[in-house]
């Protein structure tokens, strides 16, 4: 299982191009957060439909990222985002 999550997400990361990606998280649905610190996007990634929705934009208010640097996990599907440019 743990190996054709891989091979799905490497697959999705190749079709959906990312600049530099700083964290990655993968929610209870399969589908996976993607930090791109380059491109200062924070993207879901649908692997069963091989599609990804940019969340946020880049900026400095609510919903905008600076430099998303860094995902944690919190209970359940709550991912946490470390983003040094917005405090």
């Amino acid at each position: 299982m743990a190996s054709a999550l891989l091979g799905s997400l490497i697959l999705a990361l190749t079709l959906t191009p990312f600049s530099q990606v700083a964290g990655l998280r993968e929610l209870a649905n399969g589908k996976v957060i993607v930090a791109d610190g380059r491109d200062k996007i924070v993207s879901l990634v649908d692997l069963a439909a091989n599609s990804a929705t940019k969340i946020g934009r880049e900026g400095s208010g609510p919903a905008e990222f600076g430099l998303p640097a860094r995902l944690f996990m919190a209970p359940g599907d709550t991912t946490l985002l470390w983003d040094p440019l917005n405090s």
